[in-house]
């Protein structure tokens, strides 16, 4: 279902039968956010609970990075760059992916071909390994 109405998107199934959404599109794999680092505690925050803590603690676990925007397609730089010009303030969406480890392979919602821990895939296997989660 997903395909049709998003011809771009794509619906597969991990190995541990994880069903996964995955696209390209303009501006990346922004659509689906894989690998994006975005927080969204608000609602939280306005009934009194507060994870700043608790962020600041993956922080220092998770890498987060925009090192990804050298690796942005023409179309995404033409688009960040008409934002620039329309008065929007676009800022990059921080990724959960250490870049320094990364192989370019596309595989970051399946935690890299390769099995490093610079994704956020590679912590959530490091810790249900050690039955954190």
């Amino acid at each position: 279902m997903v395909s049709m109405l998003f011809p771009a998107m794509r619906v597969q199934k991990a190995p541990s039968d994880m069903v996964l959404v995955h696209g390209r599109g303009t501006g990346g794999t922004t659509t689906l956010a894989t690998g994006s680092a975005l927080r969204y505690d608000k609602g939280l925050l306005n009934l009194g609970i507060h994870l700043d803590e608790e962020f600041e603690e993956l922080a220092q676990e998770i890498p987060l990075s925009t090192d990804h925007e050298k690796y942005w397609s023409s179309q995404t730089k033409a688009l960040f760059d008409a934002c620039v010009q329309l008065g929007f303030q676009p800022t990059p969406t921080g990724k959960l992916v250490d870049f320094d480890r990364c192989v370019h392979c596309g595989a970051v919602c399946w935690g890299a071909v390769q099995e490093q821990n610079g994704t956020a895939a590679g912590y959530w296997r490091n810790a249900s390994k050690k039955e954190l989660c």
